[in-house]
């Protein structure tokens, strides 16, 4: 697993051979998690700042899994 930060955009590599051997509730509560935690910390450097903030997971050939954003 990786991370990188593109502006307002976090990209997390994931091992979807790991992510096969969930159910659907808690990858999904992973996802909601990574998007909770990004918001955080974005918010927390750049006070009173708007903008659409979005997680990518992606695999291993960086190729777009999913992705979760939220308006902050």
């Amino acid at each position: 697993m990786g991370f990188d930060f593109h502006d307002r955009t976090l990209d997390v590599s994931v091992d979807l051979n790991a992510m096969v051997h969930m159910d659907a509730d808690a990858e999904e509560a992973v996802k909601a998690a990574g998007l909770k935690a990004w918001r955080s910390a974005w918010v927390a450097q750049h006070p009173g700042e708007h903008g659409k903030l979005t997680v990518r997971f992606l695999d291993f050939q960086a190729k777009v899994e999913s992705q979760r954003s939220v308006q902050q």
